[in-house]
């Protein structure tokens, strides 16, 4: 059983972004739905645990990687705090006392308003005023 505790660019408790395919089969078992998309230069899927409110993104050819997650499990916790009984201003607010960047926000046309904070690779979707589902990934380096 994992724990719902988000660490920024690292990963989701013992989901630690860069674990390859096999770890995450030990840790979480066989998802019980994989999407792939067959695009040439980035190969992907995306495994689904409904059961544990889960949707990892996996990358790469030969060595395939959890690069991002995706959960709406309400015990979720970042910074320390119970983010599914948060409202919008308390999180902006929490990620604003934890210096996280810029806020993006939009609203999406399939009726969600996503609030974003590209410093930390963080989505954060809500509808009708409640947070849906966080989404975060491995924090793109301009470097590399």
């Amino acid at each position: 059983m994992i724990k719902y505790n988000i660490e920024p660019g690292v990963g989701l408790d013992v989901l630690l972004f860069g674990t390859n395919t096999k770890e995450i089969l030990d840790i979480l078992g066989e998802p019980v739905e994989i999407e792939k998309d067959e695009d040439e230069d980035f190969p992907s899927e995306m495994w689904l645990y409904p059961e544990q409110q889960l949707t990892l993104f996996i990358e790469g050819d030969e060595t395939k990687l959890l690069i991002c997650i995706e959960t709406n499990h309400p015990d979720t916790t970042l910074f320390g705090k119970k983010i599914f009984s948060m409202t919008e201003a308390e999180i902006t607010a929490l990620m604003d006392k934890n210096v996280c960047g810029e806020v993006d926000v939009e609203d999406e046309a399939w009726g969600e308003r996503r609030v974003s904070f590209d410093d930390y690779m963080i989505d954060f979707y809500f509808e009708n005023g409640k947070l849906n589902t966080v989404n975060f990934s491995v924090i793109d380096d301009d470097e590399d």
